[in-house]
């Protein structure tokens, strides 16, 4: 993936999150450690926003990114989804360990997987393993199927209920 196209990916990723958030937010900064500041207009906190993409697999990204040839895909099953959810969760944990300060963190992460849908992570909710982090709030970002990224879940720590 080249940074261009990275860019791109992370700026929808958080316009998404911004429309489909149910508080005001605004963006103040595309940068790096975190990707992105946000403001929450309710209460003027900054919020520093890490951006992530959850694909099914590399095939998948390769398909959707245009790198590979059209071609049956095979088998995509909502289990090893939730697997890779888990490993990208796992990474992500702490990851913004010496990041500027902010008021708050989010982990933003857009489901590029254009199959699975909210419904898929409500049935396996208890299979998603949110390891210990310093996240406030870590969000999935999902297209429900009208071609608008509007589909919003929240991923609660395990022990919260």
């Amino acid at each position: 993936m080249t940074t261009t196209e990275k860019i791109l990916l992370e700026k929808y990723a958080v316009k998404y999150f911004i429309e489909a958030y149910p508080k005001p937010l605004e963006e103040l900064e595309h940068s790096d450690k975190p990707d992105f500041t946000l403001i929450d207009k309710s209460d003027n906190s900054k919020i520093g926003v890490e951006i992530a993409h959850l694909w099914h697999d590399k095939e998948e990204a390769k398909l959707l990114l245009g790198r590979s040839t059209p071609t049956a895909h095979g088998i995509m099953c909502a289990n090893d989804l939730i697997e890779v959810l888990n490993t990208l969760l796992d990474k992500k944990a702490t990851k913004i360990e010496g990041y500027k300060t902010h008021d708050k963190y989010f982990l933003v992460i857009r489901v590029a997987s254009p199959i699975f849908d909210k419904s898929t992570f409500d049935m396996y909710e208890k299979d998603i393993i949110c390891p210990e982090n310093r996240y406030d709030e870590i969000w999935l970002v999902l297209d429900e199927g009208n071609g608008r990224w509007t589909g919003l879940k929240q991923i609660k720590p395990n022990n919260i209920i």
